[in-house]
């Protein structure tokens, strides 16, 4: 499955304004990346440094209704605690560089001529125009909105198109997380057990999963070979299975031991998104030893 990010190439690109208000004539949606994550950094919203996250609201308009729709969306924090990576951090509240804003760019609606939401807390407050552009046809664009205010309140049907399980067995690892495309379940070591794509996916519900290996061979005063089997999830060890569990995507991370040697490790964090899964690995430069 493929993951796209604003800052990988073929992934949409997105232009941020800080306005009172937009166009005097609006367009319509023309933007076709429906199965894309959008993330953009705290940074980009500078305007809303120190505002109270849950005075956030993100919105996108419809032009032939003349309308305006809240759309779901989520607000990570980004930090170090230790050996857990970024996402598992306690969350100070407030918007600042640290953070992560994550909305798919389906949700994108059309541009809004001379309108504003019917809240009067928001118009204390300038919003940020999020233009979403395809850069394979940069014609096709999509806009939503990102308001502030302190008397607006979270549409309750918003989509939430991801969703964690915790094991009905209590197994720390033997957890699930579903989207309306897929179903990935882990096993007992934490690790991608079972595939599936779902009926309303497009798939027939069967596994695709057989099996995910790990082959290594370590030397600790002698030579060891290491393999998924030696993987477990000791409460004594501290182990767990660190999750975040938001509308755009789930962030997982496994922190667990080889057994045979107590040898603790973590994981890079992966993120579940409702039509991809994507994880970073940050791997030295190699030296091109070619002319």
């Amino acid at each position: 499955m493929q993951s796209c990010f604003p800052a990988l190439r073929n992934s949409a690109i997105v232009a941020l304004t800080l306005v009172v208000s937009s166009g005097m004539y609006g367009q319509t949606k023309t933007l076709t990346r429906d199965l894309e994550p959008v993330v953009l950094q705290g940074s980009s919203f500078s305007g809303f440094a120190g505002a109270p996250l849950g005075e956030l609201f993100l919105y996108a308009y419809d032009s032939a209704e003349a309308a305006w729709q809240q759309i779901p969306f989520q607000i990570d924090e980004i930090g170090i605690s230790g050996n857990k990576s970024g996402y598992f951090i306690p969350d100070d509240g407030l918007l600042d560089d640290n953070d992560e804003l994550a909305f798919m760019a389906r949700d994108a609606g059309d541009l809004a001529p001379d309108s504003w939401i019917p809240d009067s807390g928001s118009q204390a407050f300038d919003r940020y125009e999020i233009e979403v552009s395809n850069p394979l046809e940069l014609s096709e664009k999509g806009w939503v909105y990102l308001y502030r205010s302190a008397s607006l309140t979270v549409d309750d049907n918003l989509v939430d198109y991801i969703d964690w399980h915790a094991s009905a067995t209590g197994n720390a690892g033997q957890d699930t997380v579903r989207s309306i495309y897929y179903e990935m379940a882990h096993g007992t070591g934490g690790f991608p057990e079972d595939l599936i794509i779902t009926h309303e996916g497009g798939g027939n519900g069967q596994d695709l999963l057989d099996r995910l290996k790990i082959r290594a061979t370590i030397f600790i005063g002698f030579k060891a070979t290491i393999t998924e089997n030696l993987v477990i999830i000791s409460s004594e060890q501290g182990d767990e299975i660190r999750t975040l569990d938001g509308k755009i995507r789930v962030v997982r991370q496994v922190d667990a031991t080889f057994n045979l040697f107590s040898l603790d490790f973590v994981t890079p964090p992966l993120f579940y998104y409702p039509y991809s899964i994507s994880y970073t690995i940050e791997l030295p430069i190699l030296k091109d030893f070619g002319d």
